[in-house]
């Protein structure tokens, strides 16, 4: 099983990482050594969305050592039940599936691949006062102003955010050789950034100050 890593943060914050390099028949083998109920997967048409699917549902055994299935409020934001109730945030990129948790306070999290793509959009996602400390040019502060965004969106959860408009970053520079730390805003609540380059890709946590 290619699992890599487990990432803690201070915050309380753990990022398990699975680079999903296994077909949906083999994720489907390892689901059923460990119990793990996979009959409502089995039916989706998409090999990609399948295999994220079972890793999803492998790497909550790998955290809880119990089968844990995510499930989801009205408004979509992801929960489990363990023994005592959990913070998760979930997210997949190209074959990367990230699941955080903690035990103390919401929290949200994004992957991407590092790619130029991000720079077409900059429009659409960066107010004008961003663009002002982020090159057009600059892939890696794109990737991380994107993933800054997508966490805190995930961690705010208030519908019809503008992630142009309603969230905010304030001025940061680029990764260096370690973690990025950065500020955010939203709804007149200031939120902490923790951003990693990892292998290719960009990793992104967010989560309320105050509640480190």
């Amino acid at each position: 099983m290619p699992f890599l890593k487990d990432i803690p943060h201070d915050d309380g914050t753990h990022i398990y990482v699975w680079d999903v390099t296994e077909n949906p028949d083999e994720l489907e083998t390892l689901c059923a050594r460990r119990g793990i109920d996979t009959s409502d997967t089995k039916n989706i048409m998409s090999p990609k969305r399948q295999s994220e699917l079972l890793v999803e549902r492998l790497l909550l055994f790998l955290i809880f050592d119990a089968p844990i299935e995510i499930r989801h409020t009205p408004d979509g934001k992801p929960f489990v039940t363990a023994s005592n109730e959990v913070f998760i945030s979930v997210t997949h990129t190209f074959g990367l599936v990230c699941i955080a948790t903690n035990e103390h306070h919401p929290i949200g999290i994004d992957v991407e691949r590092r790619g130029t793509r991000v720079l077409r959009v900059r429009d659409k996602f960066l107010a004008p006062d961003e663009q002002k400390f982020i090159p057009a040019d600059d892939v890696d502060a794109h990737l991380i102003a994107w993933t800054a965004k997508e966490a805190l969106y995930k961690v705010a959860a208030l519908p019809g955010m503008s992630f142009r408009d309603d969230l905010r970053l304030l001025p940061f520079r680029t990764l260096a050789a370690g973690p990025l730390s950065l500020h955010g805003q939203c709804a007149g609540k200031q939120y902490s950034i923790r951003s990693m380059a990892w292998y290719g890709h960009v990793i992104t946590l967010a989560y309320e100050i105050g509640n480190e």
